[in-house]
């Protein structure tokens, strides 16, 4: 029977933690989402449509990359 030693559980612990570069690439994405959806707030598009209509276009303009 071995037992962990605090270098193997320490490293599991630190390979576990997201990186910065994952951390700021999701808050890039957040607000490159929330610029999008009040691009399409604001483009007139939104009239008459749902919040989840102008998410569903943002969303549908960032992958196109418009």
């Amino acid at each position: 029977m071995t037992f962990p030693t605090w270098d193997s559980e320490g490293q599991k612990a630190i390979n576990s933690l997201p990186t910065w570069g994952k951390m700021f690439a999701s808050a890039d994405q957040e607000i490159a989402f929330k610029l999008k959806l009040a691009s399409v707030k604001a483009s007139g598009w939104a009239c008459g449509k749902t919040e989840q209509d102008c998410e569903s276009e943002a969303r549908r303009r960032l992958v196109e990359g418009g």
